[in-house]
């Protein structure tokens, strides 16, 4: 009978130390989900803030190109300017050599 009892008591032991090995691996399990739940929020906010660079990027994109079509616009009037002030010059150089002065 006593060893009966040793054995019951052995086994209650085992099954408290069982049982005490459970709840901590459950708090560890908790511990795991709330970091991956803070990780999954660190995401989301990187992925918010690269999607605000990337619009903001793609703003400064569509400004360059309206930049670089001015300067298109501006460098196609300077050309004709240009041509204007060649032609100006070209026209006053055979009127000398015309009349011989």
């Amino acid at each position: 009978m006593q060893l009966y009892l040793l054995m019951e008591h052995l086994k209650l032991q085992l099954l408290m130390e069982h049982l005490h090995l459970l709840m901590e691996h459950l708090q560890l399990l908790m511990e795991h989900l709330q970091l991956q739940m803070e990780h999954l929020q660190l995401l989301m906010e990187h992925l918010h803030l690269l999607m605000e660079h990337l619009h903001l990027l793609m703003e400064h994109l569509h400004l360059l190109m309206e930049h670089l079509q001015l300067l298109m616009e501006y460098l196609q009037l300077l050309m004709e300017h240009l041509q204007q002030h060649l032609l100006m010059e070209h026209l006053q150089l055979h009127l000398l050599m015309e009349h011989g002065l």
